[in-house]
């Protein structure tokens, strides 16, 4: 059986040396290289050489068996309450822990909040399930993806806008045209006003919309299986001394920016050791929101939130190695039927664990500690199948290792 993780280290890219290169590349052969025309961005595909000097234009269930019964089988999901105004110092900043009244009042409002955000999940294990935001033929404001919220209510008046009219977004602003001579001057326009606001910020501008029809494709931005998706504020805060598998440049970056905005603000990673944040939102929702399409947006494929507003949504494993990120949604080991086993057991809270047999898998939830969520999945393994080993610990893969 092959570790988890092993087999996406070699077969996806974990960085956008590629993106370097063609940025690289039109700075040699471009006019003006922020609004290529000849080496075209493709959304969701790649890149392309223009035919001609032209704006750019974008183009089950298994049987129920003991591990199925495993929500119940290890203690409730009650959270000890964290001690009030308990300093944890993280680089320059001393941020202090929130008493648990406020912690479990922010979640509901988050999970409120987000669930209002007219998010689309996929329900397959493909990288590229429909978009968060998944755009319909005709435009709607209030689904644009990468954008904030506020931005969508500007864009709100977009349709009303004269012909010929276009709409480049980017994950740090956005460039509308209206009243052009014609379509591709309208094109050009807008990529060139989203360009200019752009400035510095990470992020690329693509055309959205060109009159009121949307351009970018429902499958435009990978999106992550819903079970992969936990947006419950944990009693624990993100430590950047606890992201191990990262590099330290990343985790440099993770306490010496990230750490040290204000709210709200959201950070979402993916397999390879990629992660993406946003912040200077209304609310923790819309950065988590934010957050999740932007990092799957620049990196093509699926992302999960690590934390909201500097809490914890996923429990980093502290007694394993990390060697990955593990997600449903890209555990290419599964059969669409195990997927949706497993998945009803990891939508629940944490501490979870996933063991794997010769013949299945062994998730466990709700587990009231690291230690407690891998036993069982051990001891639910072993009362059913051989050569068990301890997979995943929550969304995280762990070095392979075999359970007694």
């Amino acid at each position: 059986m092959t570790s988890c993780g092993a087999r996406r280290r070699g077969a996806e890219p974990d960085d956008r040396s590629v993106d370097v290169l063609i940025s690289r590349l039109r700075r040699k052969i471009e006019t003006a290289p922020k609004t290529p025309r000849i080496i075209i961005t493709v959304p969701g595909e790649g890149y392309k050489l223009a035919p001609k000097l032209q704006p750019i234009a974008p183009l089950v269930e298994a049987k129920p068996t003991a591990s199925t019964a495993a929500i119940g089988l290890v203690a409730s999901s009650a959270r000890p309450s964290a001690p009030g105004q308990a300093a944890l110092p993280l680089g320059r900043a001393s941020l202090v822990r929130r008493p648990m009244l406020t912690l479990a009042a922010a979640t509901v409002g988050l999970m409120a909040a987000f669930a209002g955000a007219a998010i689309i999940w996929g329900t397959g294990p493909a990288a590229k399930s429909p978009t968060l935001g998944s755009s319909p033929d005709k435009f709607d404001a209030s689904i644009v993806p990468i954008v904030s919220d506020a931005v969508r209510k500007e864009l709100a008046s977009y349709p009303g806008r004269p012909d010929f009219k276009a709409l480049a977004i980017s994950p740090g602003a956005y460039g509308i045209a209206a009243g052009a001579a014609d379509v591709e001057t309208a094109k050009a326009d807008a990529m060139e006003r989203c360009t200019a606001k752009q400035g510095s910020r990470v992020g690329r501008c693509r055309i959205y919309a060109v009159g009121t029809d949307v351009l970018w494709s429902r499958s435009a931005i990978p999106t992550p299986l819903p079970a992969d998706v936990h947006l419950d504020l944990l009693d624990a805060q993100l430590v950047p001394g606890d992201m191990t598998f990262w590099s330290e440049n990343n985790i440099s970056s993770i306490k010496d920016t990230y750490m040290l905005r204000p709210p709200h603000k959201a950070l979402a990673v993916k397999s390879g050791g990629g992660l993406y944040w946003r912040a200077g939102y209304a609310s923790g929702a819309e950065a988590a929101r934010a957050a999740l399409e932007a990092c799957g947006d620049s990196y093509q494929a699926p992302c999960i939130i690590l934390s909201v507003d500097g809490w914890l949504t996923l429990r980093i494993p502290q007694t394993r190695r990390v060697t990955d990120i593990f997600m449903l949604t890209t555990e290419v080991g599964m059969s669409e039927q195990e997927r949706q086993r497993v998945g009803a057991i990891y939508q629940e809270k944490e501490w979870r664990a996933l063991a794997r047999g010769k013949a299945g898998w062994y998730p466990i939830a709700n587990a009231p500690s690291e230690t407690a969520a891998i036993d069982a999945a051990a001891q639910s393994c072993a009362q059913r199948d051989s050569e068990c080993r301890l997979y995943a610990i929550g969304n995280f893969c762990v070095a392979d290792e075999k359970l007694p």
